[in-house]
């Protein structure tokens, strides 16, 4: 059920990254603003916030190659064998689709989980949908991003 869901909103943010629009000046700040609270949420294992912002049907391909759910974020977020050590994003970019918004962005995350090291430099892509005047987060995808290296000869 969780990988269906997963496929289905990795199809829907492919194929829906070819017909969006810009968004406003002031859902990129909302959204900015909200993804930066997630961030500091899950640092400080703030697990009400997580609660309210994460959607019932929440999905996440994590920096780690895990999918998790809502409740797997959540356990993982507020287990203290799980330490983040960095948690940041920069070159955010969001598409607006009426109450669909897709952001994408660069997101650095170094940490430990049971004493083994994990981090790197992703390319995240965000599906947040409002409801009820409020945005939720419905799939959060990480990919390792390459690094850059000089051109072989």
């Amino acid at each position: 059920m969780v990988r269906r869901s997963f496929l289905l909103c990795a199809v829907i943010v492919l194929s829906s990254l070819f017909y969006g629009q810009s968004a406003s000046e002031s859902v990129v700040q909302e959204l900015t603003d909200l993804k930066d609270r997630l961030h500091r949420a899950e640092r400080e294992r703030d697990i009400g916030f997580l609660q309210q912002v994460l959607a019932d049907e929440f999905v996440a391909g994590t920096s780690r190659g895990d999918v998790l759910n809502k409740a797997g974020l959540l356990a993982r977020v507020s287990s203290p064998d799980f330490k983040y050590d960095e948690l940041h994003s920069d070159g955010v970019q969001i598409r607006e689709y009426g109450n669909v918004a897709i952001m994408t962005d660069h997101t650095t995350v170094r940490g430990t989980d049971k004493g083994e090291r994990f981090g790197g430099d992703f390319r995240f892509v965000r599906v947040f949908v409002r409801r009820h005047g409020k945005w939720q987060l419905v799939l959060a995808q990480g990919t390792p991003m390459q690094q850059n290296s000089a051109p072989s000869h």
